[in-house]
């Protein structure tokens, strides 16, 4: 599994353009999606644009707040889900990120936002947090997965 740390770098705002958040959730679209959150039918979890329409959220309270760092955000991958589909089929990928999501929910606090993004992928949204805490939750949240096993239905051999 790979995290990324997509949290702005100090300097990274480009002027004049808006954030990557407000330029998803502007225009029609905006108007029908930001009250409906739908959740993701394999793991309980919101799906893209329902985690999506939270953060635009947590960003709006955290400047009415004053808050004065950004929101901290990781993206926790499977790696190689092709694969895992080729080689033991959707089942067993569909286990995989259903085990994964049980993992980063133990891994995170409460008032942390988690969200399906893609496939394979998940959207950790965390308050306003500066950098070093933000590696530590990720760190955290690295080793709750590393923690999992994930066995195949049909013979229970660790895959």
């Amino acid at each position: 599994m790979r995290i990324r740390h997509l949290s702005p770098q100090p300097g990274a705002v480009v002027p004049g353009r808006p954030p990557w958040w407000r330029r998803l959730w502007t225009g029609r679209r905006a108007a029908t999606r930001v009250g409906v959150l739908a959740t993701d039918a394999l793991t309980g979890l919101p799906d893209r644009e329902g985690t999506l329409a939270q953060a635009t959220a947590l960003q709006v309270r955290a400047r009415q707040c004053g808050a004065g760092l950004p929101l901290g955000l990781l993206l926790a991958e499977l790696d190689d889900t092709p694969h895992l589909v080729a080689t033991h089929g959707v089942g067993l990928a569909e286990s995989a990120v259903h085990e994964l999501s049980m993992a980063l929910r133990q891994g995170l606090r409460q008032g942390d936002l988690l969200g399906r993004f893609a496939a394979g992928a998940f959207l950790i949204v965390l308050p306003p947090t500066d950098p070093a805490h933000l590696r530590m939750v990720g760190e955290r949240v690295r080793a709750q997965v590393q923690r999992c096993t994930l066995r195949d239905g049909a013979s229970g051999a660790v895959v």
